[in-house]
């Protein structure tokens, strides 16, 4: 406990300004992401090894339905961040603490909530045809999604030190939660390879445990030293601030909706209109071409609180400068997803450990969908951080209305399989090209109105 203490205290000081903060930032992320993509990608080829391809689909299914748990928070993580950033900036500690600890009672709530539906309902749910698998399965399924949620439940807001942290501009710490939790995983599940069979009931154990270890440890060190001051308390619970929180988190909570919606339910459409197999291979091609996406949410992470700071202080020019530098970090990071198009197939090869014979068309098109979500990430990170949401709340609200039958209609009408499920999902992160760029600059130039300003 000693030592963790000494490292955050590393990361937490103070002798730094905005822009060497950052750079510290990306840096030390680069080094812990990294390491966890590696990791991340060690673990996929245990799991499926350890279950089968079947299995693994399965898996990958309950997954999303977590996913969608996620988002029960109605945004309040994202308006957390925002709202108690801005109190720190403006020396408001007091009121940073009535952020947090009303957050803190919220999500705590809202996971008592999801554990008692969970063990009232879970019975009259037939999990086989849920997952689209053998009727055998029914009774472990029904275990394996109880254990699950329950697990995930106590996760739900014991991860709010993650927000806390990335709103004190810390983003390494929370890279160091997500690596610490699947070397955890991954030790655990290869102790478990060598003295059980394939399970789901253990692989969801050691997925749901190991994240509460890693943030319960971390908020108990945290909050006793480093974060001492902004520690939650019982008594800086005041409700009448949820209005706030709300009110920005139900922006950021439908738009997240519409972020879950373009790629989580992509695995429930496959699952109903192919097999399980084919959401392993979906999901082996996005998570090689997500390489990208993750590096480059990285190198933009540390600059969201940044930029909430220098946009209420007004401090355009040096947006300005660091905005033309992740431009260039987004062109070269695009040049690069040509490259790992043309290796795909050897890399599956070699990663996996077996041919997934997927087509080289769904290759192209994953790439060509990762460039355009980076392109238009690149700015979305600047307008969450300033809460001008309105615009891509309504660009949200279109993608919700038309990705599911236009994803259903390319896969099953015109007969493109998985390529037509990444084919709806480029078409409709598409228009966000034109809009998201155009909005910045209006912002920055302090000309936006209207609907651009909201």
């Amino acid at each position: 406990m000693k030592k963790l203490s000494f490292f955050f205290g590393i990361i937490f000081s103070k002798n730094r300004n905005r822009s060497n903060q950052a750079k510290f930032n990306v840096l030390a992320g680069f080094f812990l992401k990294g390491s966890n993509v590696l990791v991340s990608l060690f673990l996929v080829r245990i799991a499926i090894n350890y279950l089968d391809t079947e299995k693994y689909g399965i898996w990958l299914t309950l997954s999303s339905i977590l996913t969608w748990f996620t988002f029960f928070d109605v945004g309040l993580g994202n308006g957390l961040r925002n709202k108690f950033a801005q109190a720190v900036a403006n020396g408001n500690i007091e009121k940073a603490k009535v952020y947090l600890s009303t957050t803190y009672a919220i999500l705590i709530i809202v996971a008592s909530i999801m554990v008692i539906f969970t063990l009232l309902f879970n019975r009259y749910i037939d999990f086989s045809e849920l997952y689209n698998v053998s009727a055998s399965l029914h009774f472990e399924l029904r275990k394996l999604t109880s254990i699950v949620i329950i697990l995930f439940s106590f996760r739900f807001f014991l991860q709010l030190i993650s927000v806390v942290v990335f709103a004190l501009q810390k983003s390494a710490v929370s890279n160091l939660f997500d690596f610490a939790s699947n070397i955890t995983i991954v030790i655990l599940l290869l102790i478990i390879t060598r003295i059980t069979d394939g399970s789901l009931i253990y692989l969801g154990l050691i997925m749901g445990l190991s994240p509460i270890i890693v943030f319960t440890i971390a908020s108990i060190i945290l909050y006793s030293n480093n974060l001492r001051k902004y520690r939650p308390s019982i008594k800086y619970i005041r409700f009448r601030y949820s209005k706030d929180l709300i009110t920005l988190g139900a922006n950021f909570f439908l738009i997240q909706i519409a972020a879950l919606i373009l790629f989580a339910s992509s695995n429930f459409i496959i699952a109903q209109l192919s097999s399980q197999q084919d959401v392993t291979k979906f999901n082996v091609v996005y998570k090689y071409f997500s390489v990208q996406l993750i590096i480059f949410s990285l190198i933009l992470g540390p600059y969201w609180s940044a930029f909430t700071e220098s946009f209420h202080k007004r401090d355009f020019a040096w947006i300005k400068n660091v905005m033309n530098k992740l431009k260039r970090i987004w062109l070269f990071m695009a040049m690069l997803t040509f490259i790992m198009i043309l290796s795909a197939n050897t890399i599956y090869k070699y990663w996996i450990g077996r041919d997934l014979e997927i087509p080289f068309t769904l290759n192209i098109l994953m790439g060509i969908y990762i460039v355009i979500i980076t392109w238009n990430q690149l700015f979305v990170n600047f307008i969450n951080a300033v809460g001008k949401l309105q615009l891509q709340l309504y660009h949200s609200i279109f993608i919700i209305c038309i990705n599911i039958p236009l994803s259903i209609f390319f896969f099953k009408n015109l007969h493109l399989g998985l390529s037509g499920i990444v084919l709806s999902n480029i078409l409709c992160q598409g228009i966000a090209l034109i809009w998201t760029p155009l909005q910045y600059r209006l912002l920055i130039t302090n000309s936006a109105s209207g609907l651009w300003n909201k």
